[in-house]
């Protein structure tokens, strides 16, 4: 199976990530415009039809922009937690409100599918009214996606060590290199007034030393998109 990963937009700006394979994809997030959305898929030939679904982490400005507008306009299907669902209620940012019709309410730790993408969300440590990471396997590969994580709990361990790849969406990048023991260049500078404390210098990707061995990506950050794809 061929897999196509990209960081659409990264930092206190606005966050979407997408995952998909040659047929079809799904979107982690959705905290920019529809229209920067539409314009970074078609850069790297990626149908906007192609999206099948919406994975929502959290309820911050940054993260859910264009939720509303993806599935009442569009009709694509937007998973998140009844809480986080209550949160983007009450959020002024969005462009649209998404109706409990358009949502389809995941619990923690519940297995879901979207088309080939098998999911799994966790409990992350942030601030939001409810906070979730998510497992996806496609095929042999498994992606890990924490998002705004400052520190590593157990559940979200757990979460990282079953993962070929790890997504790691950070606003505090520094402390988290320390926590998580990388292996890698973590080189940050203080930067408080969007709330990020520290931010990476180099995008680049960071490889684990044993037991994960996979590949490890750090975002939010001041560059807008990485794009990866496996083959």
């Amino acid at each position: 199976m061929n897999l196509r990963f990209l960081s659409l937009a990264s930092g206190s700006s606005g966050n979407c990530y997408y995952l998909g394979n040659d047929e079809y994809g799904i979107l982690i997030d959705a905290g920019i415009g529809i229209r920067t959305i539409k314009k970074h898929l078609k850069e790297h030939n990626i149908p906007f039809e192609n999206i099948v679904g919406l994975c929502i982490t959290h309820d911050h400005a940054d993260h859910i922009k264009a939720v509303g507008h993806l599935g009442e306009k569009h009709g694509i299907p937007v998973y998140t937690t009844p809480e986080i669902h209550e949160g983007m209620k009450h959020s002024y940012c969005m462009t649209e409100r998404l109706s409990p019709e358009r949502t389809r309410f995941i619990r923690k730790e519940e297995t879901f599918s979207v088309g080939d993408f098998t999911i799994t969300c966790f409990e992350v440590p942030h601030d939001g009214t409810d906070n979730v990471g998510y497992r996806i396997t496609a095929g042999d590969k498994t992606f890990s996606f924490l998002t705004d994580i400052g520190h590593i709990t157990p559940t979200a361990s757990r979460f990282i060590q079953q993962a070929d790849y790890l997504i790691l969406d950070a606003a505090h990048a520094g402390a988290l290199c320390q926590t998580a023991e990388i292996d890698g260049d973590c080189r940050g500078n203080d930067h408080n007034k969007s709330g990020i404390s520290h931010v990476v210098e180099n995008p680049a990707l960071f490889r684990f030393g044993e037991p994960l061995g996979g590949i490890f990506c750090l975002f939010h950050m001041k560059y807008s998109f990485v794009f990866y794809s496996w083959r």
